[in-house]
């Protein structure tokens, strides 16, 4: 795949990586599960592809209360080595910026991954380690876990092709 400047891989490594949920994102609507409405991204097209993905780092869990309940959600350390299930998007660029505001201040650096497919792979998380480990509310771990299912059926699928680091 030729690079294309438009375009970015959108690195998800939590209840993102569940399709339906990431979609809320760029669609927007009223996501029932915790009950909260996102605007989505003005350019509301479907990603272009997607593929598994492994974060060269460590994932954890941070914060002790969010919009799914008591208990953390995920977080990427990239000053910690490690190998972190991900799901890459395709995506414009301007889908990735407005996915990161929709995700909230808490998700404020930018991770460059290098070159996917030959376009730039990006994931974001805090600019520090979030304290207040905790395990996931029971809703997210929910989402999560769909996620971290549906994007081990889509290595099945597509195989590991460039998809490890």
């Amino acid at each position: 795949m030729a690079i294309q400047k438009d375009y970015v891989w959108y690195v998800a490594y939590g209840s993102n990586m569940n399709m339906e949920r990431f979609m809320y994102y760029i669609k927007g609507g009223f996501y029932p599960l915790i009950g909260q409405s996102y605007t989505g991204c003005t350019d509301k097209s479907d990603p272009v592809d997607s593929w598994p993905f492994k974060i060269p780092f460590e994932r954890y869990f941070g914060l002790s209360y969010t919009r799914w309940g008591q208990g953390g959600v995920a977080f990427i350390d990239p000053q910690v080595k490690g190998s972190t299930l991900g799901r890459a998007y395709l995506v414009t660029r301007q889908q990735y910026e407005e996915i990161k505001r929709q995700e909230g201040p808490q998700y404020n650096v930018d991770i460059d991954l290098g070159l996917f497919h030959g376009n730039p792979a990006m994931t974001f998380t805090s600019n520090h380690r979030v304290p207040g480990m905790h395990e996931p509310s029971p809703l997210y771990r929910f989402v999560f876990d769909q996620g971290v299912e549906q994007t081990h059926d889509l290595e099945r699928i597509k195989g590991n092709s460039g998809a490890m680091f």
